[in-house]
Protein backbone atom coordinates (compact mmCIF):
# COMPACT_ATOMS: atom_id res chain seq x y z
CA UNK A 1 0.00 0.00 0.00
CA UNK A 2 2.77 2.44 0.88
CA UNK A 3 4.63 1.75 -2.38
CA UNK A 4 1.44 2.52 -4.38
CA UNK A 5 1.07 5.84 -2.54
CA UNK A 6 4.73 6.69 -3.19
CA UNK A 7 4.25 6.02 -6.91
CA UNK A 8 1.20 8.31 -7.05
CA UNK A 9 3.12 11.08 -5.27
CA UNK A 10 6.10 10.65 -7.61
CA UNK A 11 3.83 11.02 -10.66
CA UNK A 12 2.10 14.15 -9.31
CA UNK A 13 3.27 17.46 -10.79
CA UNK A 14 5.49 19.59 -8.58
CA UNK A 15 3.76 22.97 -8.16
CA UNK A 16 7.16 24.67 -7.71
CA UNK A 17 8.56 23.17 -10.95
CA UNK A 18 6.07 23.85 -13.76
CA UNK A 19 6.14 22.30 -17.22
CA UNK A 20 4.79 23.80 -20.43
CA UNK A 21 4.33 21.95 -23.74
CA UNK A 22 4.23 24.20 -26.81
CA UNK A 23 5.70 24.44 -30.31
CA UNK A 24 8.56 26.81 -29.52
CA UNK A 25 10.51 26.73 -32.78
CA UNK A 26 7.60 26.50 -35.23
CA UNK A 27 8.50 23.07 -36.63
CA UNK A 28 5.01 21.68 -35.97
CA UNK A 29 5.97 19.54 -32.96
CA UNK A 30 5.72 20.47 -29.30
CA UNK A 31 8.75 20.97 -27.15
CA UNK A 32 8.46 20.68 -23.37
CA UNK A 33 9.91 23.38 -21.13
CA UNK A 34 10.54 22.55 -17.49
CA UNK A 35 11.46 25.14 -14.86
CA UNK A 36 13.15 24.08 -11.62
CA UNK A 37 13.90 26.74 -9.00
CA UNK A 38 17.33 26.95 -7.41
CA UNK A 39 18.82 29.61 -5.14
CA UNK A 40 19.08 32.75 -7.28
CA UNK A 41 18.08 31.08 -10.56
CA UNK A 42 15.47 29.00 -12.34
CA UNK A 43 16.94 26.12 -14.32
CA UNK A 44 15.15 25.92 -17.67
CA UNK A 45 15.29 22.78 -19.76
CA UNK A 46 13.81 22.20 -23.22
CA UNK A 47 13.10 18.67 -24.44
CA UNK A 48 12.01 17.71 -27.94
CA UNK A 49 8.91 15.62 -28.70
CA UNK A 50 10.97 12.44 -28.15
CA UNK A 51 12.02 13.56 -24.65
CA UNK A 52 15.64 14.35 -25.59
CA UNK A 53 17.15 17.42 -23.86
CA UNK A 54 17.91 19.99 -26.56
CA UNK A 55 18.63 23.19 -24.59
CA UNK A 56 19.08 24.56 -21.08
CA UNK A 57 19.52 27.97 -19.47
CA UNK A 58 19.25 29.79 -16.16
CA UNK A 59 16.62 32.48 -15.62
CA UNK A 60 16.82 35.10 -12.84
CA UNK A 61 15.10 34.33 -9.52
CA UNK A 62 15.11 35.63 -5.95
CA UNK A 63 17.79 34.33 -3.57
CA UNK A 64 15.53 32.10 -1.44
CA UNK A 65 14.89 28.47 -0.59
CA UNK A 66 11.26 28.35 -1.75
CA UNK A 67 10.60 30.12 -5.03
CA UNK A 68 7.32 29.88 -6.93
CA UNK A 69 7.66 29.67 -10.70
CA UNK A 70 5.21 30.28 -13.55
CA UNK A 71 5.74 29.60 -17.27
CA UNK A 72 3.59 31.23 -19.94
CA UNK A 73 3.82 31.18 -23.74
CA UNK A 74 3.23 34.03 -26.17
CA UNK A 75 2.65 33.07 -29.82
CA UNK A 76 4.82 34.58 -32.52
CA UNK A 77 3.30 36.00 -35.68
CA UNK A 78 4.82 33.04 -37.50
CA UNK A 79 4.81 29.49 -36.09
CA UNK A 80 6.54 29.28 -32.71
CA UNK A 81 6.25 30.83 -29.27
CA UNK A 82 8.10 32.91 -26.72
CA UNK A 83 8.30 31.83 -23.08
CA UNK A 84 7.99 34.10 -20.03
CA UNK A 85 9.42 32.87 -16.73
CA UNK A 86 8.20 34.49 -13.51
CA UNK A 87 9.84 33.49 -10.23
CA UNK A 88 8.79 35.00 -6.92
CA UNK A 89 8.81 34.91 -3.15
CA UNK A 90 6.96 37.13 -0.68
CA UNK A 91 9.74 39.72 -1.01
CA UNK A 92 10.83 39.69 -4.67
CA UNK A 93 9.62 38.79 -8.17
CA UNK A 94 11.83 38.25 -11.25
CA UNK A 95 10.60 38.00 -14.87
CA UNK A 96 12.46 37.04 -18.04
CA UNK A 97 11.50 36.24 -21.66
CA UNK A 98 13.05 33.47 -23.78
CA UNK A 99 13.08 32.31 -27.42
CA UNK A 100 14.00 28.81 -28.60
CA UNK A 101 15.37 28.89 -32.15
CA UNK A 102 17.91 26.75 -34.00
CA UNK A 103 18.43 24.60 -30.90
CA UNK A 104 19.35 27.56 -28.67
CA UNK A 105 17.34 28.95 -25.75
CA UNK A 106 18.13 32.69 -25.82
CA UNK A 107 17.04 35.39 -23.41
CA UNK A 108 15.32 38.45 -24.86
CA UNK A 109 15.59 41.84 -23.14
CA UNK A 110 12.48 43.36 -21.56
CA UNK A 111 12.38 47.04 -22.43
CA UNK A 112 10.24 49.91 -21.24
CA UNK A 113 8.35 52.38 -23.45
CA UNK A 114 11.55 54.46 -23.74
CA UNK A 115 13.44 51.46 -25.11
CA UNK A 116 15.69 51.17 -22.06
CA UNK A 117 16.07 47.72 -20.46
CA UNK A 118 13.96 47.12 -17.36
CA UNK A 119 15.21 45.50 -14.17
CA UNK A 120 14.75 41.73 -13.91
CA UNK A 121 13.35 41.89 -10.38
CA UNK A 122 11.02 44.04 -8.30
CA UNK A 123 8.45 43.90 -5.53
CA UNK A 124 5.89 41.12 -6.03
CA UNK A 125 2.45 42.28 -7.14
CA UNK A 126 3.80 45.67 -8.22
CA UNK A 127 3.28 44.81 -11.91
CA UNK A 128 0.71 42.78 -13.80
CA UNK A 129 1.73 41.20 -17.10
CA UNK A 130 0.02 39.56 -20.05
CA UNK A 131 0.84 38.48 -23.57
CA UNK A 132 -0.82 40.75 -26.14
CA UNK A 133 -0.60 41.06 -29.91
CA UNK A 134 -2.09 43.42 -32.46
CA UNK A 135 -3.19 40.69 -34.89
CA UNK A 136 -2.91 36.92 -35.46
CA UNK A 137 0.05 37.40 -37.82
CA UNK A 138 1.94 39.69 -35.40
CA UNK A 139 4.28 38.53 -32.62
CA UNK A 140 3.18 38.69 -28.99
CA UNK A 141 4.52 41.33 -26.66
CA UNK A 142 4.77 40.89 -22.91
CA UNK A 143 2.90 43.92 -21.60
CA UNK A 144 3.57 45.00 -18.03
CA UNK A 145 1.32 47.45 -16.23
CA UNK A 146 1.49 49.03 -12.82
CA UNK A 147 -1.31 50.72 -10.96
CA UNK A 148 -0.49 53.23 -8.24
CA UNK A 149 -2.97 54.67 -5.80
CA UNK A 150 -2.76 58.44 -5.44
CA UNK A 151 -4.56 60.86 -3.18
CA UNK A 152 -7.25 63.14 -4.59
Amino acid sequence: MLSGLALILALAADPLSPTLAVDLDGDGTQETVTAAPARGAVRLEVRDSGGRKVAKAKAPAPEADVVHVELTAGPLGSPGSLIAVAAWTDALECVSVWRFKDGVLARLPIRGASGRPLSDCGRPGEWTRAWEREAEDRPSALVRERTEQVEG
